[in-house]
């Protein structure tokens, strides 16, 4: 970023540049790996005017909010320089993995949270040569092998040994990587302007660096197995650990932060996930329906044509592609046991928020939700339709018989309202089609049509009252029919939403023990080779006491000729 108008400032003078933490205004998306890194840059922790809790401070928002740690300093790192890493091992002692606790117990999850660590050596002109064996090594091997390694077993262990060894224990990967000097001192002064005169070899391993940090890039770590922080939870860990780290008689507890910021992200992932519904909901509802500038209806369970989609069918598919979605979002919390129920409750929590049904009584009956809305919507717009196309139908009857024709008898009429009611079936759509028909059966409209047919030869007002009770009677035990047949289906699918829930929680639990069971697979290899490399290390020791001790035989000769002398 060195030249751009928005990079982290550099300095050429011994006061500090950067105070406390400033975060970058670029970013770098991992679309590979599905992750946003955030770039910052914090105060160093030997300024001259710094204070020693201020940077323990700073340091530990800088490890709790990271998942890469650059800590640079200049040159070859010699034994005694492990004193200046000092206050990374003091931040062992600074947070909690869980409250309450005296001392940190589970430095497992302390290493999960932790970041990686690399060590930046600057202006590196030394090669990185084993003191005993005197082959050349890599600067991570030398950093690892030689200033963090313990020296013999009988020994004390060292302030510096124990600086070394916390760092190996908290950190997962502990790596190094060396730079050569960028240049001269004019070019120093300002690197930005001069950035065409940079060291080529410098700007080589500059690209080498970025590509060993972009490989190791990793989205940050939870505190539940396999979890990963998302960014507004990152934002709400990062007030937790603001408020925490400020209050001299707190100390910045891990899961707690991990825990508040899972329950606000399940309630954002529910707020959302209801969002989509809405959204998906509203798209496919208006394609089926608007027709110029009208919304029609549709029917709301079944349909006589199958390609035409009903609005449960449309439900139904919106709610898979829903969970489907949902169920990738919840991947990020781990998969330990806790965050598993919490997460089975998120599913069992968004069908209620979609769909609401009466619990008092067993008719699955649907009041409320998000469904509930469309539903009614879509009635309303049915009862609109329905009215309408029984006034056309009518209407266009009573203009056919105004005036009534001389040879017009009563079955004719009687034919023509059984005629009536089979266009009507055939042309209304949705729910409101039979309370419509029932309604304007006995509606004084259709009380006014009798009444001007009493004009018909031979027209008995009774047995024509007496069909239309009939037919009201048979609409009303049509309604009945449907509503049983609604209610039947409205259970069914309930069991079918609840299944599918208890479907998604099953397939999850199972590729959750997949996932532990290979984590520890995978753990119990990188112990295993620890263990192998424990015989190659102490043979390594072996041998360089076995210098040293060849290079106190020509001393212990010497003293013992002089002592017979």
């Amino acid at each position: 970023m060195v030249g751009e108008h928005d990079a982290f400032e550099l300095g050429n003078e011994m006061n500090a540049k950067t105070l406390g933490i400033w975060m970058g205004t670029k970013v770098l998306r991992n679309r590979e790996k599905g992750f946003t890194a955030i770039l910052l840059d914090s105060e160093g922790t030997d300024a001259f005017d710094s204070e020693a809790a201020n940077d323990i401070g700073i340091l530990v928002m800088t490890v709790l909010l990271t998942s890469q740690l650059i800590y640079n300093t200049k040159n070859v790192p010699m034994k005694r320089d492990t004193e200046e890493l000092k206050v990374l091992t003091d931040i062992t002692g600074k947070v909690r993995v869980k409250e309450n606790e005296e001392v940190t117990e589970d430095m497992g999850t302390l290493r999960k949270m932790f970041p990686n660590f690399l060590w930046l050596l600057r202006d590196v002109h030394l090669k990185f040569v084993h003191p005993v064996t005197k082959e050349q090594m890599t600067p991570t091997a030398y950093v690892k092998e030689v200033v963090f390694k313990k020296g013999t077993q009988e020994t004390a262990e060292t302030s510096q040994e124990k600086i070394g060894r916390v760092i190996l224990s908290a950190f997962e990967q502990v790596e190094a990587f060396d730079l050569p000097f960028p240049g001269d001192t004019d070019v120093l002064e300002d690197i930005a302007a001069n950035a065409d005169r940079i060291n080529p070899k410098f700007n080589e391993k500059i690209e080498i660096l970025i590509g060993l940090i972009l490989s190791n890039l990793e989205c940050k770590r939870g505190v539940a197995e396999n979890s990963k922080i998302t960014g507004d939870q990152l934002a709400t860990m990062l007030q937790f650990y603001v408020k925490a780290v400020n209050d001299p008689d707190t100390i910045p507890a891990m899961k707690s932060a991990w825990n508040a910021s899972t329950e606000l992200r399940r309630i954002k992932i529910l707020q959302d996930m209801v969002s989509q519904y809405n959204t998906q909901m509203t798209e496919a509802i208006t394609k089926v329906c608007l027709k110029g500038s009208e919304m029609i209806p549709i029917e709301e369970r079944h349909c006589d044509d199958a390609e035409k989609p009903s609005l449960m069918s449309i439900h139904d598919a919106v709610m898979d592609n829903v969970r489907n979605g949902l169920n990738k979002q919840l991947e990020f919390f781990g998969f330990d046991e806790e965050e598993q129920h919490l997460n089975n409750s998120l599913f069992l929590d968004f069908n209620e928020r979609i769909v609401r049904r009466d619990t008092s009584q067993e008719n699955d009956v649907i009041i409320g939700g998000e469904l509930f809305r469309y539903l009614q919507e879509n009635r309303e717009r049915s009862r609109l339709n329905c009215e309408k196309v029984f006034k056309s139908l009518l209407d266009e009857l009573k203009k056919r018989l105004n005036p009534i024709p001389v040879d017009y008898t009563e079955e004719m009429l009687l034919a023509d309202i059984e005629q009536l009611k089979m266009s009507y079936l055939k042309q209304a759509i949705g729910p409101a089609k039979l309370v419509v028909l029932d309604e304007s059966f006995l509606s004084s409209d259709m009380t006014d049509f009798l009444r001007i047919c009493k004009a018909i030869q031979g027209f008995r007002m009774e047995v024509v009252e007496a069909k239309r009770q009939q037919e009201v009677l048979a609409l009303q035990n049509a309604k009945q029919r449907c509503k049983l047949q609604d209610i039947i289906d409205e259970s069914a699918r309930q069991k079918e939403e609840h299944s599918k829930a208890l479907q998604i929680m099953a397939k999850n639990n199972q590729k959750n023990l997949e996932k532990l069971q290979k984590s520890q697979e995978e753990s119990w290899l990188r112990h295993k080779k620890k263990m192998e490399d424990l015989p190659k290390a102490y043979q390594q020791q072996i041998a360089e006491l076995s210098e040293v001790c060849l290079n106190l035989i020509p001393l212990l000769c010497k003293n013992s000729l002089i002592g017979t002398n």
